[in-house]
């Protein structure tokens, strides 16, 4: 099962809609939407299911986007550069 067939299973498909681009990811959208997974033993939300991601050898897999459901303190974006 891809990991859009896997959200698309959960049911609540009002709060789902595809971006219409030309990969056709699958997001979550409203207020408050019902996308809440566990992982790591920490609530987590998930963004959307995006389609067409290049695994690193060239392989395309649908990968899901996922942020924490808490801030974890209040660290800064370390930019590095060379």
């Amino acid at each position: 099962m891809s990991a859009a067939e896997a959200i698309l299973a959960k049911g609540e498909t009002d709060e789902l809609k595809f971006d219409n681009t030309v990969d056709n990811n699958l997001r979550y959208v409203g207020a408050d939407p019902n996308n809440y997974v566990s992982f790591n033993n920490e609530l987590w939300r998930i963004i959307g299911a995006f389609n067409n991601i290049d695994n690193g050898t060239g392989k395309k897999e649908t990968r899901l986007k996922i942020i924490r459901d808490e801030p974890i303190g209040k660290y800064s974006w370390l930019n590095c550069t060379k």
